[in-house]
């Protein structure tokens, strides 16, 4: 039998935090940057998939969205590090 403990209460909450987070939409590594070419500026995900730099373009009417996904990723990542330290 498992004894309640301010261990497994914490582990609770981070569990329940990081649930809640990833309900709330997607989430996605990477980093968001604005490029200027000429006169024009749009923006690009850049991310590593299988050990390679991988970038893609990102409309001007997505830019928040992709933002709101990248920091749902930092989010849950340090909940993750937290649910370790438990």
């Amino acid at each position: 039998m498992i004894k309640k403990t301010k261990k497994t209460a914490a582990y609770r909450r981070v569990a329940s935090r990081l649930k809640r987070l990833l309900g709330e939409g997607q989430v996605i590594e990477g980093s968001l940057s604005r490029v200027t070419a000429g006169s024009a500026a749009h923006w690009h995900l850049t991310r590593k998939v299988n050990g390679r730099t991988q970038t893609l373009y990102v409309p001007m009417s997505s830019v928040e969205e992709v933002r709101d996904w990248i920091r749902r990723w930092k989010e849950a990542k340090g909940l993750l590090k937290e649910l370790g330290d438990c």
